[in-house]
C-alpha cells in the first residue's frame, strides 16, 4: 500500500516537472502568446539586408519579427544617383618598389 502511495506521488512529481518545463519554455520561446505585443516604427537611414518577416533580436533572443517595409521614395527615384569627384587633369602615374611594408631587401 505504501509503495503504491510512493509510485503515485512520483508520478505526480515527474508530470508536474515536466507541465512547468513545457510552460517556461513555451514563455520564453513565444513572446506575446499571453500579453498583448507593442509595434515599433523605425526609421532607417540604410535598411539594406531587411526582409519582411525577419526575427527581431535582442541580445540574441528573439522579440519579434519585421511585418512591414515602407519607402517614402518610389523605386524609380531610388534608381537614380547623382556623383561628382573632383580628378586631377593630368594625373602621373608612378611607380616604386617599395611594399607596403618598406624597402625590399635583398
Amino acid at each position: 500500500m505504501q509503495l503504491r502511495r510512493n509510485e503515485i506521488l512520483t508520478g505526480l512529481l515527474v508530470l508536474t516537472t515536466v507541465a512547468a518545463l513545457t510552460g517556461v519554455l513555451i514563455l520564453l520561446g513565444a513572446p506575446g502568446l499571453f500579453k498583448p505585443l507593442v509595434t515599433y516604427s523605425i526609421y532607417l537611414d540604410n535598411a539594406a539586408g531587411i526582409k519582411l518577416g525577419a526575427p527581431v533580436l535582442l541580445a540574441g533572443r528573439k522579440i519579434g519579427q519585421v511585418e512591414n517595409l515602407y519607402s517614402p521614395v518610389s523605386r524609380e527615384d531610388a534608381t537614380k544617383a547623382e556623383s561628382a569627384a573632383n580628378i586631377m587633369r593630368q594625373p602621373q602615374p608612378t611607380a616604386t618598389p617599395d611594399g607596403a611594408v618598406g624597402k625590399p631587401r635583398y
